[in-house]
């Protein structure tokens, strides 16, 4: 217990890590628990009653995989999907989020356990700063998605 370092969060360095830390938990829960659901009307012509067709979607957005139970202007019931798939984008975030999550928490264990080793050695930084950079791309990439 000596050689823990707490004074290190209290630090620009350790306290954005533990920011870093708790929203990349916000940010891949709330996506990959997202659940919702969508209607529209389906107004044939020989009708005067709209069709209400129903959709519950939720993560990964794979909305062609998501049967649609129709009922056509003939009255015949047909299930159909949506020729939509937003999942690699969704995907992108959630694992983006995932590797933020694991990065930070390396980090923070190195930053409190093994100060004095990141703080002498030049290499240690460096690898830092460059996997932070790739992950902001990355959250860049991922959000504008």
């Amino acid at each position: 217990m000596e050689n823990v370092n707490l004074r290190v969060l209290k630090e620009p360095l350790g306290f954005m890590r533990a920011i870093q830390f708790i929203m990349s938990i916000f940010a891949f829960a709330t996506t990959s628990g997202f659940k919702s659901h969508t209607s529209f009307d389906i107004t044939c012509l020989n009708s005067t009653e709209p069709k209400k067709v129903d959709l519950k979607f939720e993560y990964a957005f794979k909305l062609n995989h998501v049967p649609l139970s129709v009922t056509d202007c003939n009255g015949d019931k047909k299930i159909e999907t949506l020729p939509w798939d937003f999942s690699s984008s969704a995907e992108f975030f959630v694992a983006t989020g995932v590797l933020a999550f694991l990065f930070s928490l390396a980090v923070l264990i190195i930053y409190i356990f093994f100060w004095s080793l990141y703080s002498n050695k030049q290499f240690l930084p460096i690898i830092d700063l460059v996997v932070s950079l790739v992950l902001t791309i990355f959250w860049l990439a991922a959000s504008s998605a």
